[in-house]
């Protein structure tokens, strides 16, 4: 119990979802963090001796159960313990053109925008039972999801709209076939299911 108050604790929070002071990030005189070694986990980078030395993934924590979500407020920093909303990394990570949809949408982040315009809803967690797919349906979906793969690269690299245009309607054709719009409405008859236990949720 002990382990499990610390673990749930800002200190404990900032090794689950940060890492180490120094090696992951930096503390700057605002008390804000700066990221550092973002490469750390996928590359194994080697750790100092101060921190025991070895890999980094190596000594990666890895409880894979967050007592508290990244997304709760760092009460060191003011911000979420995930990095992409520190402050400091959205500055680091500013682009043309994210300042150009700012400019265009009037919010900084997309959910600014949708809280904005009233236009954010919550979605309830159910646990209802779905229909797996038939065996027609696993051969349909199977067969579409290739014939998609192979043209979403070859539209990718289209010499001009022209040609896009081209292999986006060969696709749609190909796709309608092979029985595409059964699929469809197959997906759209399973999601019902669980919209409505929302809904229902939502009512009550």
């Amino acid at each position: 119990m002990d382990f499990l108050n610390w673990y749930a604790s800002p200190e404990g929070l900032n090794y689950q979802h940060i890492g180490l002071k120094g090696f992951n990030y930096t503390v700057g005189s605002d008390g804000k963090y700066t990221l550092i070694n973002d490469n750390a986990l996928m590359d194994n980078v080697t750790v100092p001796d101060e921190f025991g030395g070895g890999g980094f993934n190596d000594g990666n924590n890895a409880i894979n159960q967050w007592m508290v979500d990244a997304i709760s407020t760092n009460p060191a920093t003011g911000e979420p313990y995930n990095k992409d909303y520190w402050s400091t990394y959205k500055a680091a990570t500013m682009t043309q053109m994210k300042k150009d949809w700012a400019a265009k949408f009037g919010a900084a982040e997309p959910v600014d925008y949708m809280k904005k315009n009233n236009i954010l809803l919550i979605s309830p967690n159910v646990s209802v039972s779905l229909p797996s797919d038939p065996a027609d349906i696993s051969i349909i979906r199977k067969q579409c999801s290739d014939l998609f793969s192979d043209y979403s690269w070859r539209m990718i690299y289209a010499k001009d709209d022209a040609e896009f245009d081209s292999l986006w309607s060969e696709m749609c054709t190909q796709m309608d076939g092979m029985g595409f719009q059964e699929l469809s409405k197959f997906d759209k008859d399973k999601y019902q299911i669980e919209l409505d236990a929302k809904l229902a949720v939502n009512k009550k």
